[in-house]
Parts: C-alpha cells; sequence; structure tokens
C-alpha cells in the first residue's frame, strides 16, 4: 500500500471477460439481405432521388384533394415533372405509375378547386342580386 491512501477498487480488479462470438449463420434458414447504409452526407443513388422526388409529389397530389388546393397541386405537378425528367434517361423505373398517379390526382385537384370557386362565386352574385 501506498503513503496515499487505500487503493481505488478497480485497481485490483480482474480483467474484463472476452465478448462471446456472434452464433455461426444458420444454414438452409431465410436468407436475409441488408441494405448498405450510405454514410451521412454521401450521394444518393439516382434512382432513389427519382423515388423521393415521385413520393413527395404523390402526396403533395392527395393532400391537395383535401386541403390546400392549389398550393400543393402546383408543386406536386412540378416535383412530377422533376421526377419524370430525371427518371427519362433509365427508361421504365418503379416510381412511373407513382409520377403517372401524382399528376393525374394533382389536375383533378386543380379541376375540383376550380369548380368550387366557381360555384361559390356564382353563389355569391346570386345572393347579392337578390
Amino acid at each position: 500500500m501506498s503513503d496515499q491512501g487505500p487503493e481505488p477498487p478497480w485497481v485490483d480488479a480482474a480483467p474484463p471477460a472476452p465478448a462471446p462470438e456472434p452464433p455461426p449463420p444458420v444454414v438452409g434458414g431465410p436468407a436475409v439481405r441488408q441494405e448498405p447504409v450510405a454514410p451521412q452526407g454521401a450521394p444518393q443513388s439516382p434512382l432513389r432521388a427519382i423515388e423521393r422526388l415521385a413520393n413527395w409529389s404523390l402526396g403533395l397530389s392527395i393532400a391537395s384533394l383535401f386541403c390546400g388546393g392549389i398550393f400543393f397541386s402546383i408543386p406536386a405537378l412540378i416535383l412530377a415533372s422533376k421526377a419524370q425528367r430525371k427518371a427519362q434517361p433509365f427508361g421504365k423505373t418503379s416510381s412511373d405509375g407513382r409520377i403517372r398517379a401524382a399528376r393525374t390526382v394533382a389536375i383533378v385537384a386543380i379541376a375540383v378547386w376550380v369548380l368550387f370557386f366557381i360555384i361559390y362565386v356564382a353563389a355569391l352574385s346570386s345572393s347579392d342580386s337578390s
């Protein structure tokens, strides 16, 4: 022992036990495919970027039916056009259906909101003239 007092308890402690080895892979079991994870700030694959644009455009166009109207459907059309331009060099992609659906729903939403606006203005003008 030293003159400075008792030694800390971890000085005499035994070394930690080694970590157990992982179990061997199961032969004949289901194959699990793990997607590689890109580090933060790494560039995305072009198809992944197209999928994100298609998903956003479809989400915005569906939201424009119920709320937001033209304020959501116009950005949805812009994103769908951008996704289609980016997908053109790849030919047919898995996002083509979503892009087409986003455009269709956004155009329908614009038509519905314009129709509601016309009916609203007509109703206001007919109530003013009475």
